[in-house]
């Protein structure tokens, strides 16, 4: 049932951003459309009944990665689907390789005539790069070798592709090794995934990158023989997920946790030495890619300007949404900044103590902490941060995605949870406003899904509030 349901979806072109405005256009696109979001339905509930099998252990593993390279080698080769972030990628390689600009400096519509320029969306031909200089190298790279634009989407597709398969092969490679009975979900949420493969693959994002990289530091941090983790090994994990964090900055939470842990489980008298091996590394590597980039205009390479960005379905959209909409009555139109502030502490001030107390149980089991804890602790970390960010993209769910075989019921449920509803909710990244009842779909998920997250990251924090009072373990227990 899955596999058809997924061939099926995956011909469906209309999941591509609208292209023109006149009304013919529209009402076409908007018959396509629905058909397209019902298929969406189909296969996600096709996901669901398989994943659900996969994780009784009913389906072999080996189906499971090869139906998961079919899907998703299918998917590099469709049109770019509902995003159009992969042309803003290869745009600002083309800065790079072919008008030797700085991406961190320059904007796209500082090239008129180029003609990626009309595919990059509207709300990015104005804007830097937010990206790491790795992912800058990189998509130069591919810009000085690729130059048609349809080549250029292909081919970020496929490196996103390609690090996807090997995260779905990675992921059930580490899962036999430290849960066998694990290892069919741990493929299958990844390789049969709607949101991996419509939103992930299909818009060419390098989330899939990040998703890979941390899987790489996870296996490397897995004892040797000895039953030991080698400081070699800590330290080759570290640079891999600086690489990480030099491609999308989300990568430095995992990155904060493991040099937490590698550094308290060492004695006293070793800590400070094992700090700075971590910390030079770390900067060597991040002064090596970034100094090419570096000017004074720009000095944080985008980071400043990625705060700038938000989108409506987040939560902390919604909370400051509502309570304007309170003080506009009981105080007056003043409050709008004070609240929009507030809003933005308030939910840092969440995440915060959240990631301290995640940090604090990652210290105090340092000593005899297990590989699967620090995994289930990484995914803790994105969980938490994407739920408290105000910019919800489906995108996102491919941090999570690898590590969730190896948490617990409440947040694996939750991050299952996360990419069915955001893979279906499709509209809310239309970018032309859907006619008739599709535009009724979007309002209703811009309403109804920001309460769910909010029960969902209370529910998370509660649960996590207990796991540090009582002791309980961040990671699920083998059975």
């Amino acid at each position: 049932m899955l596999t058809v349901a997924v061939l099926g979806v995956l011909h469906v072109s209309p999941y591509r951003p609208h292209p023109l405005n006149d009304p013919m256009t529209s009402v076409q696109w908007a018959r396509e459309a629905s058909i397209g979001i019902l298929a969406m339905v189909f296969v996600t509930a096709g996901f669901l009944v398989a994943l659900r099998e996969a994780w009784r252990g009913h389906i072999p593993l080996g189906r499971v990665i090869r139906l998961g390279i079919l899907f998703q080698a299918i998917a590099i080769f469709l049109p770019v689907l509902l995003s159009r972030d992969v042309y803003s990628y290869a745009m600002y390689g083309r800065m790079l390789s072919v008008y030797h600009t700085n991406p961190y400096l320059a904007t796209p519509i500082d090239f008129p005539k180029d003609a990626l320029l009309s595919s990059v969306g509207p709300l990015w031909r104005d804007s830097r790069t937010v990206y790491g200089p790795v992912f800058s190298l990189l998509s130069g790279l591919i810009a000085a070798v690729v130059r048609t634009p349809h080549d250029l989407a292909l081919a970020f597709k496929a490196v996103s592709g390609a690090a996807a398969i090997g995260t779905m092969i990675l992921a059930a490679d580490l899962a036999k090794r430290l849960w066998p009975e694990r290892a069919p979900f741990a493929a299958a949420v990844i390789g049969w995934n709607p949101v991996v493969l419509f939103q992930v693959i299909g818009g060419g994002h390098n989330d899939s990158l990040i998703s890979l990289a941390v899987l790489i530091a996870l296996r490397l941090l897995v004892p040797d023989a000895s039953g030991e983790t080698t400081l070699r090994r800590e330290l080759l994990a570290t640079g891999v997920l600086t690489v990480a964090t030099l491609i999308k900055a989300i990568a430095v939470l995992p990155l904060g946790l493991l040099v937490v842990v590698a550094v308290a489980r060492r004695p006293s008298h070793e800590r400070t030495q094992r700090l700075l091996a971590h910390f030079g590394l770390v900067l060597g590597i991040s002064m090596a890619f970034a100094l090419p980039f570096m000017q004074s205009k720009n000095p944080t390479l985008g980071i400043v300007d990625l705060t700038s960005h938000a989108e409506w379905p987040a939560l902390p959209l919604f909370i400051r949404s509502v309570l304007s909409q309170v003080a506009n009555v009981v105080v007056g139109h003043e409050a709008g900044f004070l609240l929009r502030v507030l809003t933005q502490v308030g939910f840092l001030a969440v995440f915060t103590l959240a990631f301290v107390w995640v940090a604090s149980q990652l210290a105090r089991r340092a000593p005899n902490l297990s590989v699967e804890a620090q995994g289930a602790a990484w995914g803790w970390a994105f969980l938490l941060f994407m739920l408290t960010i105000p910019q919800l993209l489906p995108w996102y769910v491919m941090w999570m995605l690898p590590l969730v075989w190896l948490m617990p019921k409440i947040p694996r449920l939750t991050i299952v949870a996360m990419s069915v509803v955001l893979g279906i909710s499709t509209g809310l990244g239309m970018p032309a406003p859907p006619p008739g009842f599709l535009h009724g779909l979007m309002i209703l998920g811009h309403y109804t899904l920001p309460p769910a997250l909010l029960v969902l990251l209370v529910l998370l924090v509660v649960h996590l509030r207990r796991v540090v009072t009582q002791g309980r373990p961040l990671e699920a227990e083998v059975v």
